[in-house]
């Protein structure tokens, strides 16, 4: 079993990150996000276009998501919400948590999860999926 779990919409995940706010960086392909874990929670619709949420197995709560990258925020960015979570090319994202205690864990298996989700489906020949925001 991972030692992370990502939290769907149904498991109410903003009850779970109160108190959470940005520890680190973590530059992983947005289109990576969306074909290893998914569509991303649409978040506050201005600063942030989607997040994913996480739960380490001790309980510690970590995010993960885009900072000002779209035209959410500002018009004159480079990227709508949708063409953003289709780049294929690497991008920042902010890592919230309560503390460092897991961070650097979390990152490890970010981007471990990618790279194994990644050979396994161009071994077996899945297709990615894309977006379309609808925020």
């Amino acid at each position: 079993m991972s030692e992370f779990q990502k939290l769907e919409w149904e498991d109410k995940p903003y009850t779970e990150i109160g108190g959470t706010s940005k520890m680190d960086d973590i530059t992983v392909k947005p289109a990576d996000l969306v074909l290893v874990f998914g569509k991303p929670i649409e978040s506050d619709g201005y600063k942030v276009s989607g997040e994913y949420i996480f739960k380490h197995r001790t309980g510690a709560v970590l995010t993960m998501y885009d900072w000002k990258w779209t035209t959410l925020y500002d018009e004159d960015n480079p990227y709508t919400p949708t063409e953003f979570w289709a780049l294929d090319k690497e991008m920042p994202f902010s890592v919230g948590a309560r503390d460092l205690s897991y961070v650097d864990d979390f990152k490890d298996f970010i981007h471990t999860t990618i790279r194994n989700m990644k050979h396994t489906y161009n071994e077996g020949g899945i297709r990615g999926q894309s977006i379309e925001y609808n925020g």
